[in-house]
């Protein structure tokens, strides 16, 4: 079997629920739908992004994180906003819809300053802990740029008006992919087999679209 191409995204949401993974990402019986608060994301990020590349004018509701994001664009360093990066099978970089892309990652926000380096990515969502995504993303980093000692990452909170940031070391790298790719192994397999098997969870109680599932039930 051909490798299958993963993210952080792709792999998550296999774990949530495989069979809802199918259906979306494989089967793909359930259309895509842009929920409030993808499009409010996707309105952040933008905003974000020509501030840092051009220098453009905030939206009016994100001007009270102009005195934030103003100490990214002023930093030192190299930045890269946006960046889209795929790497195939071979660690190797690749077009991002290369037919032999394995792993893509996104980074909204990566400085590079001499042996360090500085990541973030906004999110418009529920505050969490999990640095998993930000890990990958160092990752790719280190692999990428050899010269690269440390990253320190970090999540922008957009809701609860937070910053969370993690350091992650060089000597770091072997325990993630230790932990990272047991679960890109499991993923592989479901495609090899074709086995996505549903998961009962709170998405069931009317959250999921694949109403076809036995575990589905509607809302309370």
């Amino acid at each position: 079997m051909s490798d299958v191409a993963w993210s952080f995204s792709r792999i998550s949401s296999y774990e949530m629920c495989p069979r809802k993974y199918w259906n979306e990402n494989v089967g793909k019986t359930i259309p895509f739908e842009e929920t409030e608060e993808m499009a409010a994301g996707k309105d952040w990020h933008k905003g974000a992004e020509l501030y840092m590349k051009r220098g453009a004018q905030l939206p009016l509701h994100m001007r009270h994180w102009e005195p934030t994001l103003s100490k990214f664009k002023n930093a030192p360093g190299e930045k890269m906003v946006e960046q889209q990066i795929a790497l195939n099978a071979k660690w190797e970089p690749v077009e991002w819809y290369a037919k032999d892309a394995w792993l893509r990652v996104k980074s909204d926000l990566t400085i590079l300053n001499g042996d360090q380096a500085v990541q973030i990515d906004y999110k418009t969502g529920k505050q969490k802990d999990d640095f998993t995504q930000l890990r990958l993303n160092s990752a790719v980093t280190f692999h990428l740029a050899p010269e690269i000692k440390t990253v320190k990452h970090g999540f922008l909170w957009t809701k609860t008006k937070a910053l969370t940031f993690e350091t992650m070391h060089l000597q770091d790298v072997p325990v993630f992919w230790a932990d990272m790719l047991p679960r890109v192994a499991r993923y592989q397999q479901a495609h090899d087999q074709q086995n996505f098997p549903p998961k009962p969870g709170f998405l069931c109680r009317g959250y999921c679209r694949v109403k076809s599932c036995q575990y589905w039930e509607p809302k309370r």
